[in-house]
């Protein structure tokens, strides 16, 4: 999928997405999981989710953008879709999601739309876009730990979607470790442990 103009940023998405969503780019764009975590539902490559209100402000993004092709992609659901999205409760949200799925899966029909709107490049961007926060605040990490590859930049990428970062003690225990260590994969190795 990917070519040499593709920025790191956007293979980073790809491969914490396919980390995510066990589906390669550009299918985990558009996985989707109902709520088996009490988040809703779960969509996309970082599994933006209702619970966390990560999945909204995508949606609205979209639904603001190219208000024809949701209503085209959403079909007879665009309507309720766009209904819960104006909701000021999330709870009143995660309610609204139990009425498209069944047994913490998603309706078929449901699926399906969220599939397609998954596979749109316009909502990869968006998608793409939303997950920078974490890629910012990944590379910032290169100075402070002393190492400045794309597979650092991955790496943080990924425990900053999964973990929301490093903890002090934890950096403090890596920097211990690492701090006579040359190689740059030793310190990762390191890093990821």
């Amino acid at each position: 999928m990917y070519d040499k103009n593709t920025s790191l940023l956007e293979r980073c998405c790809g491969l914490v997405g396919s980390i995510e969503t066990s589906k390669k780019a550009p299918l985990c764009y558009s996985s989707i999981a109902g709520n088996f975590d009490s988040m809703g539902l779960s969509f996309g490559i970082l599994q933006f989710n209702v619970g966390q209100n990560t999945l909204q402000p995508l949606l609205i993004e979209y639904m603001n953008k190219f208000s024809n092709n949701f209503d085209n992609i959403f079909g007879n659901g665009s309507s309720a879709l766009k209904n819960m999205l104006q909701f000021t409760s999330i709870t009143a949200q995660l309610n609204w999601t139990q009425g498209i799925q069944r047994n913490a899966s998603i309706l078929p029909e449901w699926k399906k739309k969220f599939e397609n709107l998954g596979q749109t490049r316009e909502f990869q961007v968006i998608q793409i876009k939303a997950a920078r926060r974490y890629y910012d605040r990944a590379t910032k990490l290169l100075n402070i730990y002393n190492v400045f590859s794309e597979r650092a930049v991955a790496l943080f990428f990924d425990i900053y979607v999964q973990n929301g970062g490093i903890k002090e003690e934890t950096k403090i225990r890596i920097l211990n470790e690492n701090k006579n260590k040359v190689d740059e994969v030793e310190k990762l190795k390191t890093i990821a442990i």
